[in-house]
Parts: structure tokens; sequence; C-alpha cells
């Protein structure tokens, strides 16, 4: 059993000078050591622990618990992590292969760092998933009134009603316009989230008797993509006067037959395109700012638009140390910035499937590709955008 004398929260000091003054509880409890391993003990803990804490940047230091013991079986050690978060409990084990105490403790604490990083991607698609389903929830709650008003022939409750629900393609809409800004498409705030919602919504009511056989969410951002796509080609937008494009009949769905899958190394980027963490990019910068319009007087229920981190776009990885000393809104730069360098259908891919929780047979279906290129795609720019990041953190 481990000795009272011994048991004790080293959190208000040893995890305050380890974590940029984090103050979180950890008690180190030994169980058959001297007086020397166990402070041998505590100072490689603080050596090994900043790696681990940053991990936990996002969890509030007092929703938190760490309860390393250390165990002496001779002649070999055991040491076992248990941290206790607001969303879970995650434990780790680590055993020295010899008589080196800390052989056991890295392990125990290399392992937590990947129950850690688990969790972390376990949570974000928890959350992407009950997001995706309070937005179908909210799309399938205005199918029969919508209808009923088309019939009707009620522009103006028709887009009343549309628009409602296209809060939900606030933030893609902003994403798309700042790539089609950073591309060179299209000028730096010559189109607003409001104007292409405008745009989504009249063209939804020009074909409304002709809308394809999906899901209205699916088709609201094919129609928010073909916006701005054909805006950047220099057509004129219906919301504004323009005539409507003519519509292209939607493809026939093709057969999707499941393959062995192969994952292929991705492109290497060019040197020309790569951006350092330490070029100074502007907040202000035209190229990433992009109007909201009406939205923020008009809707003020409406959410503000989500942060863009790396830990949402790679929530299983470790941030590196220059990455958490950008603000939100830098991180968002970067990020943008490289998704603009991949091709528009794989990189739509992959932030339908990262960023809006789309599964992959949906973006299949919606992209008219194959299951297994659409998986491919995804896993593409998630190991370039890995190996992008942690080259610029080095």
């Amino acid at each position: 059993m481990a000795d009272p004398a011994v048991v004790g929260s080293v959190g208000a000091s040893a995890a305050k000078g380890a974590a940029n003054n984090v103050q979180m509880p950890v008690h180190l409890i030994f169980d058959d050591a001297s007086e020397y391993v166990r402070e041998a003990v505590r100072n490689h803990w603080q050596r090994k622990w900043p790696r681990v804490e940053r991990l936990l940047k996002h969890f509030p230091p007092d929703q938190r618990h760490l309860r390393l013991v250390i165990h002496n079986h001779l002649p070999v050690w055991d040491a076992r992590a248990v941290l206790t978060l607001s969303s879970g409990t995650l434990v780790a084990n680590g055993k020295s292969r010899g008589d080196d105490y800390r052989e056991a403790l890295d392990m125990a604490l290399d392992r937590l760092a990947e129950e850690i990083r688990r969790h972390k991607g376990l949570l974000r698609h928890d959350y992407l998933y009950h997001r995706k389903n309070r937005r179908q929830r909210d799309f399938a709650g205005i199918g029969a009134e919508i209808e009923q008003q088309y019939q009707q022939r009620d522009r103006q409750a028709f887009s009343q009603l549309l628009l409602g629900v296209l809060r939900n393609l606030q933030d893609h809409a902003h994403h798309e316009l700042v790539i089609a800004q950073l591309e060179g498409l299209i000028r730096p705030n010559e189109l607003s989230v409001s104007d292409v919602l405008d745009e989504v919504v009249a063209r939804a009511y020009e074909r409304w008797e002709d809308r394809p056989a999906e899901p209205l969410e699916q088709w609201l951002t094919r129609l928010l993509h073909e916006v701005i796509d054909s805006y950047a080609c220099g057509a004129s937008l219906v919301a504004h006067g323009g005539p409507p494009p003519p519509q292209a009949p939607p493809p026939e769905p093709t057969e999707q037959i499941e393959q062995p899958e192969q994952i292929e190394a991705p492109a290497p980027l060019s040197p020309q395109n790569e951006v350092s963490l330490e070029e100074v990019i502007p907040p202000d910068d035209p190229r990433f700012q992009v109007d909201s319009g009406w939205i923020i007087e008009n809707e003020p229920y409406w959410p503000e638009l989500e942060p863009l981190t790396l830990e949402q776009v790679l929530p299983d990885e470790e941030v590196a140390e220059p990455w958490q000393e950008l603000s939100a809104e830098e991180q968002r730069q970067q990020i943008l910035l490289e998704l603009s360098r991949f091709p528009r259908e794989q990189r739509r891919a992959f932030m339908l499937h990262a960023l809006e929780g789309w599964d992959p047979d949906d973006i299949a279906t919606f992209q008219q590709r194959p299951l297994q290129d659409v998986r491919r795609d995804i896993e593409l720019v998630r190991q370039q955008l890995r190996e992008k990041f942690q080259k610029s953190a080095d």
C-alpha cells in the first residue's frame, strides 16, 4: 500500500512551473520507494509533463486531475497514470524491463499522450455528429412548409423560410469565399456571405420544381458552390437582377464498388508555395477578409463564425508550441491558405468531412465520385497538412 505520508498534490507548485502557470491538481503516489526515488520521479515528471500538457490546452484546468501511481515490484517498476477530465477518464500504464523507474514513467506518459489524442479525436467526431444531426433536423423541419409556400408562389415567405436555415451554411460560405479570394478568382470584398446566401435562395426558388432527388442540405450546398464558382467565371447573380444560369441536369449516379483502399503519398509542396509561420500576414489583409453583410443586423440570432484552428482540422495531433502562440485568427489564415493550394474537389471533400461532419459516402454521392477516391483525397489532404504544419513548427 502507498505510504500516506508521501501522498500529496504537486499541482500548485510543480504543475504551475511546468505548464505555463496553468494549475492542475496532480497527485504522485509512491509505493515502496525511497525518498531519493520519490524526488527523482518528481523531477523527471516535471521535465516530461509539459509535452503532454500541451494536448490539454483547451480543457479547463479546474476540470482535470491527474493521479500518477509509482509502484516498485522488485526488480521492475510499474507506473499508472489516471487522468480525469469532464469528458471522461483516461488510463495509461507503463512497466520497466529492469530496475529503471524512468522507463516505466516515460511509457505511461507516452501512452497517456496517445489516449489524449484519441479522446480529442472522438470528442471532435461527436461534436460534428451532433452538429450534423441538428442541421438535418433544421432542414427537415421546413420541408412541408416551404413546399406549400412555393406552390402558393409566395416568394417572400419561401425566402424567409430558407434563409432561416441557411445559417447552417454560413461557415462554409465564409471559408469558400476566402479561398476564392486567395486563389485570385474573386477580388477581396467583392462578394459578402449575405450576397452568396441571397443568390442561393434565388436559385433555389427558380429551380425548386426541378431540384435533384437529394437531401435539401446537399442541394443548397451544391448551389452555394455553384454561385461562387460561376461568379468567379464572370457570371452575374440572379439575386442582383441577372438572368438565371442554365441548370445542367444532375449526373447519373454511378455504382460505387468498394475496393481495397490504397493511400498514395501526398505530392510535395513546391518551394515557391511554402509559407512559414514566421511570415507576417496582417490580420486585416484583404485576401482573408469577407464581409458578412446583412447577417449582422438582420439575423442577430445567427451564431458567430466557428473558430478554425489546427486542433479542429487535426484534432488527434499534438499542437506544436509555435502554433499555440498564434491567435485563432492567425491559425485560420494559415489553414485556409494551405487549403487553397489543393485541387478544388479534393479540398472540398476534406472540408465537408473535417469541418462540416459529412460522411465520406455522402460526399461521394454529392461529388458523384467513387467512395474510395473521396476517402483517399480526405486522407491525402490530412497527411499533407500534418506534414506542412509539423515542418513549419520545426
